[in-house]
């Protein structure tokens, strides 16, 4: 990692920390704030695994290098026992399984239109032993969840705050597990 990426993710990484309390906007800062640090971190993964001699395709597409490459490069017994290795990440990962078998939100969309057998999809590799399909489904849910937030027409209600609440913390640990490894 580059001295100028450390900066700019520690500058993010702060950011996001200062978002200290449970407001809504708050919530949707410090998602914002901490994807962009993952979106930088993801693309240096990348940068890692051609000088390791990995075969990265040009026409890679954002979804791929924010999932399978980030479980590639971290390996996915080492991601999962570093993500869920307290009871709060545990818990925010039930919840968030929960909210997506009780169908409070939808987290796959096709321009709007929810899409339930993948989220059913998704649900499966969030509960998977699997530590592989575990990973690519936890980091596939941030992606998905970004994607709605950047890309979709999400209202500003408070009931999101049941999301993002976990979705945060889990992406907080997510980042820390990447930039630690990056700067091994």
């Amino acid at each position: 990692m580059t001295q100028s990426l450390y900066q700019f993710c520690q500058n993010w990484i702060a950011k996001a920390a200062a978002y200290n309390d449970d407001t809504l906007a708050n919530h949707f800062d410090k998602f914002t704030s901490l994807y962009v640090t993952f979106n930088a971190l993801y693309m240096d993964v990348m940068v890692q695994l051609v000088a390791q001699g990995k075969e990265i395709p040009k026409d890679f597409k954002d979804k791929k290098a924010a999932t399978d490459y980030v479980i590639k490069y971290l390996r996915s017994k080492h991601f999962i026992s570093n993500l869920l290795n307290d009871q709060q990440s545990t818990d925010d990962l039930n919840a968030i399984c929960n909210i997506i078998h009780d169908e409070h939100f939808n987290i796959i969309l096709d321009w709007g239109e929810p899409q339930r057998l993948l989220d059913l999809k998704l649900l499966e590799g969030l509960r998977s032993t699997s530590t592989q399909e575990k990973g690519v489904a936890i980091l596939s849910l941030l992606y998905h969840v970004r994607c709605n937030m950047f890309h979709g027409h999400k209202g500003f209600e408070d009931r999101q705050s049941q999301l993002l609440g976990p979705v945060n913390r889990l992406l907080r640990k997510v980042v820390t597990i990447t930039f630690n490894k990056l700067n091994e």
